[in-house]
């Protein structure tokens, strides 16, 4: 979601896309409610963080970025400015295209409601797993 610079609560600014490096990864699709955003960015978050812990071996950051108009994009810092190439996004982009097919689950939504939440400094609306799965295959299938 675009943070508001001048927001008191300390971690409304975090924006990985503003590291030296950084690279983009946009997804196909896009959130239909704006409103989700929060809970989808740390739903989409945990996702990433299991395929790329399941499957690269090297430190890599990132960050998921879902923009006012609904698109979203992953932010990827590799310790080793060389880790991330085309083919490397093609790869992880086919592994997040798949891992989405699994609903999430009651522990994941509620996790990432309590994150959104305090990311956000006060209690975002939660999802339920049809809502959440809804938008995954929205980002993912937009077709």
């Amino acid at each position: 979601m675009p943070r508001d610079p001048a927001s008191p609560f300390p971690l409304g600014n975090l924006d990985a896309s503003a590291i030296p490096g950084a690279v983009r990864m946009a997804l196909p699709g896009r959130i239909t409610d704006i409103a989700e955003a929060p809970v989808m960015e740390s739903i989409l978050e945990r996702i990433v963080f299991s395929v790329l812990r399941a499957n690269f071996f090297f430190e890599i950051y990132f960050d998921v970025d879902i923009e006012v108009d609904g698109t979203v994009d992953i932010w990827l810092v590799a310790e080793e400015d060389d880790s991330i190439d085309e083919e490397w996004l093609s790869s992880l982009q086919e592994m997040l295209t798949i891992a989405v097919l699994v609903p999430p689950g009651s522990r994941l939504l509620h996790n990432s409601w309590t994150r959104a939440s305090f990311i956000q400094g006060f209690k975002v609306d939660s999802l339920t797993v049809r809502e959440a799965s809804m938008q995954l295959m929205n980002i993912f299938y937009p077709e």
